[in-house]
């Protein structure tokens, strides 16, 4: 449940716990402490964004030039493939149900209903999931845990600067939430969910069409696998 997620400027308040609302917010003043550390959290998401287009150019450098070590045990490697589709799947998936909660609340609410009441950052534990499937579809598991890996190390970091500014935001409520809600994690100890949900369908469109960009990581291997095969792309190394 990060800033970047879910919230910017926030005041905690009180909920209907039947409904989809969290907290609310008000606007925090240009020269609040709360606006300061929000301007700082701007800066660590354009660094985030670096970070991971960073991410992506080391794990696509390490895919461009490796094989799998299992692509003469076909069984093994159709698995492991396998495992990376579902995965990549349920990261897609994943971000769209989470972004279902999400929608038309994001500066206004401490949302802890439906998966955020699974983990507290369920649009970073998907897109983690999404992003090590696509490892996964190399065949190779070592550039899965990489893929993941990079992934997990950025997101982390970037919660980890996040959270000070949540508790200042909402307060106790917050540091109640954080204490029985995992960062990254997952739990089911504390499911709940609202009776009714108002949906942004332009919001949910864009998150749909951003999920949707794991699927791309077929045709990459798939092109991949031909630019090995035919020697256009030499093999340097394989990875298990």
């Amino acid at each position: 449940m990060s800033v970047n997620e879910f919230t910017e400027n926030t005041i905690a308040g009180a909920a209907d716990s039947r409904s989809a609302s969290g907290p609310r917010a008000a606007p925090a003043s240009p020269d609040s402490a709360v606006f300061a550390l929000l301007k700082r959290l701007s800066r660590v998401q354009r660094i985030r964004r670096v970070l991971l287009v960073a991410s992506g150019l080391i794990i696509a450098g390490v895919c461009l030039f490796t094989d799998s070590a299992w692509r003469n045990l076909a069984l093994v490697h159709d698995l492991i493939q396998a495992v990376g589709l579902v995965l990549i799947l349920t990261g897609a998936l994943g971000r769209i149900w989470s972004s279902l909660y999400l929608n038309g609340r994001k500066n206004t609410e401490l949302m802890t209903h439906g998966p955020y009441s699974l983990t507290r950052n369920p649009l970073y534990v998907f897109s983690i999931l999404g992003v090590t499937g696509m490892g996964l579809l190399s065949g190779s598991l070592l550039t899965g845990l990489i893929s993941g890996g990079l992934i997990y190390l950025v997101f982390n970091w970037v919660i980890a600067q996040e959270e000070e500014t949540l508790e200042m935001i909402f307060g106790e409520p917050y540091r109640h939430y954080k204490r029985y809600v995992p960062r990254l994690g997952v739990t089911l100890r504390h499911w709940n969910n609202p009776e009714n949900l108002d949906i942004s369908t332009r919001a949910l469109g864009r998150t749909v069409r951003e999920a949707l960009c794991f699927l791309l990581a077929g045709p990459f291997f798939i092109l991949l696998n031909y630019l090995h095969k035919d020697g256009i792309l030499p093999v340097i190394g394989h990875l298990f």
